[in-house]
């Protein structure tokens, strides 16, 4: 699996003080040469339109700057999902065109200001940078699985 190789991370999603998940984030596609990963996000429809996946994907994005050293974090989506390309935006992604096969808009979310460390495209992001993880009301990312193996710590 993309765990057991050490090319990528999943977590579940669920809403504080519930056992229940109600979703899921993930890195895959993880180029380490390249400081590069793409990113997967799903909630079930009856969670959907609340604000829950925006705090997911900044907590994500944290986790994939600081813990992976991302520079690049990309998300796939069919070009009609608007809630999905609505949170994205939202999250400083910036449409970088169509997959090679036209199936799907690429976004992109570059991170990392050379010689300067970590800084944001756009200033609405960082929002998230300032909150620390999990004092939010909202749901709590957490790890379902295992990274023995893994140089993530």
């Amino acid at each position: 699996t993309i765990m057991d190789t050490n090319e990528g991370i999943g977590w579940g999603v669920t809403v504080k003080g519930a056992d229940k998940l109600i979703g899921g984030f993930c890195y895959w596609n993880w180029e380490k040469d390249q400081d590069k990963a793409e990113i997967g996000f799903s909630i079930y429809p009856q969670h959907q339109n609340k604000g829950l996946m925006q705090e997911v994907l900044q907590t994500g994005i944290k986790f994939g700057l600081e813990y992976m050293a991302l520079k690049t974090i990309e998300a796939y989506t069919h070009p009609e999902n608007a809630a999905s390309i609505k949170v994205l935006e939202k999250s400083g992604f910036r449409f970088k065109g169509l997959s090679a096969d036209d199936s799907y808009s690429v976004y992109e979310l570059k991170a990392v200001c050379p010689g300067i460390g970590i800084c944001m495209r756009n200033m609405s992001t960082v929002r998230w940078w300032l909150r620390l993880v999990g004092q939010s009301k909202s749901p709590l990312l957490y790890q379902r699985i295992s990274r023995r193996n893994s140089s993530i710590t």
